[in-house]
């Protein structure tokens, strides 16, 4: 009879240990996971910094040209476009007519993306831009 007795106070006090660790073990992973959030959105704030700063040092260097007629994204969503920031100020004037004879001479936007290092949807958003400025 006591040996029963002790037997289950060793069970009750050994599920009461077990849940004291599981409950510590959670609020660690919860106090890991907000560190985490906390670093992620530090990076994201540092990464934003760097990318006005290096946004502000194309625009000092190469003068942003404005489009002659609107495009029909700035038409539709003229905050949005506005926010972006202009294909001039992206690319350096030399790329930029480099990739403008390529788009005359009928090259395929593979071929332009690998010649110049560009993203294939930067030059096919060059190459509607070109063909926008001919029909015009």
């Amino acid at each position: 009879m006591i040996e029963n007795q002790i037997a289950t106070i060793f069970l009750a006090l050994g599920l009461l240990a077990s849940l004291y660790l599981t409950l510590q073990i959670k609020m660690d992973v919860r106090r890991s996971e907000r560190n985490w959030q906390k670093e992620m959105e530090q990076v994201r704030f540092q990464l934003n910094d760097q990318r006005s700063s290096w946004i502000q040092a194309i625009r000092r260097e190469a003068p942003v040209l404005e489009p002659k007629v609107p495009l029909r994204a700035e038409v539709a969503f003229p905050l949005r476009a506005s926010a972006q920031p202009m294909v001039s100020s992206l690319w350096g004037d030399a790329t930029k007519s480099k990739a403008i004879e390529m788009v005359k001479r009928g090259e395929s936007t593979a071929n332009i993306s690998a010649a110049l290092s560009l993203p294939k949807p930067q030059v096919e958003f060059l190459m509607k831009l070109e063909k926008a400025a001919t029909k015009s």
